[in-house]
C-alpha cells in the first residue's frame, strides 16, 4: 500500500514517473513461480485500483492481461536482476499502450513512456535490492516458493 500511495500522490503529477506497482510486479513474478503470476497481477491491480477509483478496473485488467502474456514467455527471461529490469520496462510500455487504446491517445507521449519505462526499471532494481535484504518472513515472495508447484503444494 505504501507504493500505491506514493504512486498516486507524490508521483502522480509527473507524466514520466516510474510505475512502482509494475516494478513490484516484475520483481515478484521473477522471484516466484509462473503459476501464481496472474493471481499476483490481479492482487496488485486491485490494490492500485483502490487508490485510483476513477480508472475503474483498468489496472486490474491490464495487469492480468500482462500476466496472460507473461506466463508462456516466463521461461525465456533470466531470473536475475537483468530479467527484472527488462520485464519492468516491458510491463510499463504494455500498460501505457493499453491505456492509450482504452482511454484515448490525448496527452500520450512516446518519450514520456520510454522515460517512465527506464524509471520503472530502476525502481524495480531498487525494490529487488531492498526486498532481498529483508528476513524471509517479510519478503513478498519466499525463497521456498521457487520450487516447482506440485499437486500437493498447490493445496497448501
Amino acid at each position: 500500500m505504501v507504493l500505491v500511495a506514493l504512486q498516486h500522490s507524490w508521483l502522480a503529477p509527473a507524466p514520466s514517473a516510474p510505475d512502482l506497482m509494475l516494478a513490484l510486479l516484475a520483481h515478484v513474478w521473477l522471484k516466484g513461480v509462473e503459476q501464481r503470476a496472474i493471481l499476483r497481477a490481479w492482487w496488485l491491480g486491485l490494490l492500485t485500483d483502490t487508490a485510483d477509483p476513477s480508472s475503474g478496473l483498468f489496472h486490474t485488467l491490464s495487469f492480468m492481461a500482462a500476466g496472460v502474456v507473461y506466463v508462456p514467455l516466463a521461461r525465456l527471461l533470466p531470473k536475475d536482476w537483468i530479467g527484472r529490469v527488462v520485464l519492468a520496462a516491458l510491463l510499463c510500455i504494455f500498460v501505457r499502450v493499453s491505456d492509450g487504446f482504452a482511454g484515448g491517445w490525448a496527452g500520450f507521449s512516446a518519450g514520456a513512456m520510454m522515460v517512465s519505462a527506464l524509471w520503472s526499471s530502476a525502481a524495480c532494481a531498487l525494490l529487488a535490492w531492498l526486498l532481498d535484504g529483508l528476513p524471509e518472513s517479510l519478503r513478498p515472495v519466499a525463497e521456498r516458493e521457487r520450487r516447482p508447484l506440485t499437486r500437493l503444494s498447490m493445496t497448501l
